[in-house]
């Protein structure tokens, strides 16, 4: 009661003051207020990005995948990472480290996050990290009782997060490394490890739409009318998993985008291009050269499952990549506990890729080889299967590489070779005449010859006028050059190229067969 009072004629005091005065008191109060009340670092809904320092793309996506109360306080369980770069473990059937996996590995915010009313976030598993959202200026704690880390409160201010003006509160540890809270945005900066100089900063957040973005299904598939592309890949197939017929494919496929049409979740693209195979039966001869025109349409169905929306180290079951990516559908390949983790990263020109893939050793057997060593382990998966995998997909490319080798010689990929979008090209296209077979001597813009084609050895050129050729393989690495001078002819040696190059003057490319 005497507080009460006591507050009444303080209050009647600060009444008769200056307005302005007035209006700095209120001010005060209404911060001190503010810079105390409802701190939070994990919701049910939004996705925070983190990079390390001097990483060029996002590092750690970190979310709350499911929640729980227990009691007063809400605790919320953090998307994990399955870690493949874990050592070999003792008893399995092969030495690598890449065979095996350990699911649920914890992010450098731990496996949970439990928060109570009283203000204290608690990062649980495997460490036990502890922060005071309420802490004050000079307020200390023990952050870290693992290594005895204490952390202070060395400043409340107003900052602009992402644009936004917001209460932000600066910790220091007794490391000497800094932690950076934000009220409305979470943890803004995060020691990578103690005394490495080394820090997470939050750069964007997925469920608000802030900041840098993880590339997802439709940045991945995002094509235009005119855009151009070409694989390059081979088949090779048995039946029902026996010697009985087994053949072999090389393809060539190089088609342009003619129509688009999006419908709720769904992306179709009517495509026109030209298909070239060449089949052969094992131990037989060619039973297939050639190529054709064709025409069609390339869907794609976006679903919150797609692994194009996953994140880093999400862990994925490969039975749910769609085909034909993954898998064949044959008896071979069953490995319904095979699990990888996604792979953000970025290529030479500046593209973010998203990548999948696992290897096991051939153990010459038609179905899955599980070890059961650790089976009693429910953070550890340890499989061996009889399939190698491998899938790659670039923004705005599409999937760009896969592999899928099944059982015995069964075996499927492809490797996006060239590329053309909007007034930029990549790679070499193959020339429609050759791909369609109408003649045989390739001829650039009626001044250059080259013949004959295919090649076993050399092959020879002539030209009406000074012309420089460049040669390209099909990932479009120069071999060499050479200058062809006007009414002369001028052998090339090209026993030490590949199978498929390209030969380039400054205006047209054109595709040379080797045979060994």
């Amino acid at each position: 009661m005497g507080k009460q009072v006591g507050i009444g004629k303080y209050f009647q005091y600060i009444c008769r003051m200056n307005k302005s005065i007035l209006f700095l008191v209120f001010f005060f109060v209404l911060s001190l207020y503010s810079f105390s009340q409802n701190w939070s670092v994990i919701n049910p809904t939004d996705k925070f990005n983190y990079r390390l320092d001097n990483d060029p793309i996002v590092t750690a996506t970190i979310y709350a995948d499911s929640s729980a109360l227990f009691g007063s306080d809400s605790v919320y369980y953090l998307n994990r990472v399955m870690c493949n770069t874990c050592a070999t473990v003792i008893g399995g059937p092969d030495a690598c480290n890449t065979c095996y996996s350990r699911k649920n590995m914890p992010q450098f915010m731990q496996r949970k996050c439990v928060i109570s009313n009283s203000g204290i976030i608690n990062f649980r598993d495997t460490a036990n990290i502890i922060l005071n959202m309420l802490a004050m200026v000079n307020d200390t704690w023990l952050l870290d009782s693992n290594w005895n880390v204490s952390a202070t409160v060395i400043s409340i201010q107003f900052d602009s997060v992402f644009g936004n003006s917001d209460s932000t509160k600066t910790i220091l540890l007794s490391t000497g490394d800094t932690i950076i809270l934000s009220k409305n945005f979470g943890i803004l900066l995060y020691p990578n490890k103690y005394n490495s100089s080394s820090y997470y900063r939050l750069v964007g957040i997925e469920g608000r739409n802030l900041g840098e973005h993880v590339p997802n299904f439709w940045d991945f598939f995002d094509f235009d009318i005119g855009d151009m592309f070409e694989y390059q890949g081979q088949l090779a197939f048995e039946d029902n998993c026996t010697w009985d017929i087994m053949s072999y494919c090389s393809f060539i496929k190089k088609y342009w985008i003619t129509g688009k049409l999006i419908n709720s979740d769904t992306l179709t693209y009517q495509i026109s291009g030209i298909y070239y195979q060449n089949c052969q039966v094992i131990f037989g001869s060619n039973f297939c050269i050639g190529g054709f025109p064709y025409s069609g349409s390339e869907q794609y169905i976006d679903s919150t499952n797609h692994w194009l929306n996953k994140y880093k180290g999400e862990t994925i079951r490969l039975r749910d990549i769609v085909p034909p990516y993954y898998p064949d559908n044959v008896p071979c390949d069953n490995n319904d506990s095979a699990y990888n983790s996604l792979v953000l990263a970025q290529d030479a020109h500046g593209l973010q890729s998203k990548l999948l893939g696992r290897y096991s050793p051939d153990s010459m057997l038609c179905y899955d080889f599980v070890h059961n060593a650790l089976n009693n382990l429910s953070d550890t998966l340890f499989t061996a299967i009889h399939v190698g995998y491998y899938v790659v997909a670039k923004v705005g490319l599409g999937v760009t590489i896969f592999q899928n080798s099944g059982c015995f010689e069964r075996d499927h990929w492809e490797q996006l070779i060239a590329y053309r979008k909007g007034n930029d090209t990549v790679g070499v296209f193959s020339n429609d005449s050759y791909l369609l077979g109408l003649k045989e001597d390739v001829k650039m813009n009626d001044e250059i010859n080259i013949f004959p084609n295919p090649a076993q050895t050399s092959i020879t050129i002539s030209s009406e006028t000074q012309q420089t050729l460049e040669f390209f393989d099909v990932l479009g690495q120069k071999i060499t050059s050479i200058i062809a001078n006007p009414q002369e002819k001028t052998a090339v040696d090209i026993s030490s190229f590949p199978n498929v190059f390209f030969a380039r003057t400054a205006h047209e490319a054109k595709k040379i067969v080797r045979v060994k």
